[in-house]
């Protein structure tokens, strides 16, 4: 069983967008192995009538930069209607890596 996600390439990606299930919600990432990469992750939110463009970071959704083995948390609130997040991935060439993986959020009740 391969358990999270390993990035070799520096650069920004993004999750798929999903409904948030509260109006606000402790994210936390769990980071495995690093090998000299710098893993920052924002939690952006939007409506659904919004453009994928018009993304913005969510209040309190920016995770400092993680550059070792550890699990990080993060509380974002005043969230709308649909989460993603942004991963930005920096190291000075290609052999500089991530192993992580985003654990289930937990949800505040409204």
């Amino acid at each position: 069983m391969i358990i999270g996600q390993t990035v070799f390439a520096a650069g920004t990606y993004y999750s798929p967008w999903f409904p948030r299930q509260g109006d606000a919600a402790t994210f936390a990432c769990e980071s495995i192995a690093v090998n000299g990469a710098t893993l920052a992750i924002l939690v952006q939110n939007k409506n659904m009538s919004q453009a994928d463009s018009s993304a913005v970071t969510a209040t309190g959704g920016t995770f400092g930069n993680i550059t070792t083995a550890t699990t990080t948390t993060q509380r974002a609130t005043a969230l709308l209607e649909l989460v993603r997040f942004k991963y930005t991935l920096t190291g000075a060439d290609n052999t500089k890596w991530i192993h992580f993986r985003m654990l289930a959020p937990a949800w505040e009740v409204n």
